[in-house]
């Protein structure tokens, strides 16, 4: 485990004994009460602090007390004098501390709830330096109260993609062109060069998107179907048509094709209805007659869709368009072949 938020464990530990002149602190008895902290914390780490290690520590200290000093006038230092067992350690102010908390109630339930959705990128690439960032949070405004986790999500760690998610974020960010080898499910590998624009997460699986200049338009892939990729010395062709903040408004899912939005009229069960109004299927959609479970949504169909509206079985129906229903139709019959053996 990481010692970043390890350090940081042990300088609010320290950080409280030195505030308390009524009690001299040794070395001795300051490494072992950051020993009890470290091993309170995390169980399976190694909680023998060195020397070496301590004094680091106190030195880190004093500059931060000393820096306080200048940009305060507050005159404060971390003293150590002699005693009958050795040097003992305090600030030179009493009740001194270099960690302030400045937030409200409020403003703290709302760092707790950022870090728990932090918390989501645990497993991807490079969490540790974000884990870090997250234990020196919790331990500067004295967030975590107990160890036990109280929120689950929905997340493939085995997911294939996660391995190049943070490759791809750096190649976007830095906008570098990029050269792609990408395997259809049910199609001969492809190689694009690709200008990237935006990564989205869809399902538990994530999508590059931008330009390719094989196809002369903007392709999405999916980071799991790409085999290699590497940045070239390619100009960047920079992002000036689509906003895609609101690219995927029309649609369910992440299939953005060149069709006209259309009006699907879905007929919901008695008992699925209430689930659909809290848990909707698109966001433009609205219920026009709750007697019969009515709703009406306005998108572009594709295979998202498909897949969303069949997942409800015999819960909902397509009621029009007639063309809308009749794929919908022609892939419950294949379906019904398959498992009738016909």
């Amino acid at each position: 485990m990481a010692t970043n938020y390890h350090a940081a464990i042990r300088y609010r530990v320290l950080d409280k004994c030195l505030a308390q002149q009524n009690v001299k602190y040794t070395m001795a008895k300051l490494i072992d009460e950051c020993n009890k902290a470290v091993c309170e914390y995390d169980p399976n780490s190694d909680c023998n602090i060195s020397v070496r290690t301590f004094r680091n520590d106190i030195k880190y200290l004093r500059e931060i007390a000393r820096q306080s000093y200048i940009e305060t006038e507050l005159e404060v230092d971390l003293e150590s004098k002699p005693g009958p067992n050795g040097y003992w350690y305090s600030y030179s102010r009493k009740d001194y501390s270099i960690y302030t908390n400045e937030l409200s109630d409020s403003e703290i339930n709302q760092l707790k709830a950022v870090i728990f959705m932090l918390g989501r990128f645990k497993g991807l690439p490079e969490f540790d330096e974000m884990e870090g960032l997250i234990t020196r949070l919790e331990d500067k405004f004295q967030l975590r109260g107990n160890k036990e986790r109280v929120i689950g999500y929905d997340q493939n760690e085995n997911y294939v993609g996660s391995e190049i998610l943070t490759e791809v974020f750096t190649y976007t960010i830095n906008k570098q062109v990029l050269k792609v080898l990408y395997s259809p499910f049910a199609d001969s590998d492809k190689e694009w060069i690709i200008h990237p624009y935006f990564i989205k997460e869809y399902n538990n699986r994530w999508f590059l998107f931008g330009y390719s200049e094989t196809e002369g338009r903007i392709i999405n892939a999916a980071l799991d179907r790409i085999r290699d990729i590497q940045p070239t010395n390619r100009n960047f062709i920079p992002n000036d048509k689509i906003d895609f903040e609101t690219y995927f408004d029309n649609v369910a899912g992440v299939t953005v094709n060149d069709k006209p939005i259309e009006k699907i009229i879905l007929k919901a069960s008695k008992y699925w209805l209430p689930y659909l109004e809290t848990k909707q299927i698109h966001k433009s959609q609205v219920v026009t007659d709750r007697t019969n479970g009515i709703l009406k949504i306005e998108v572009i169909p594709n295979n998202e869709l498909d897949a969303l509206i069949l997942s409800f079985g015999n819960n909902v129906e397509v009621l029009s368009p007639a063309d809308y229903r009749d794929h919908i139709k022609e892939i419950i019959a294949k379906t019904s072949k398959i498992y009738s053996g016909v």
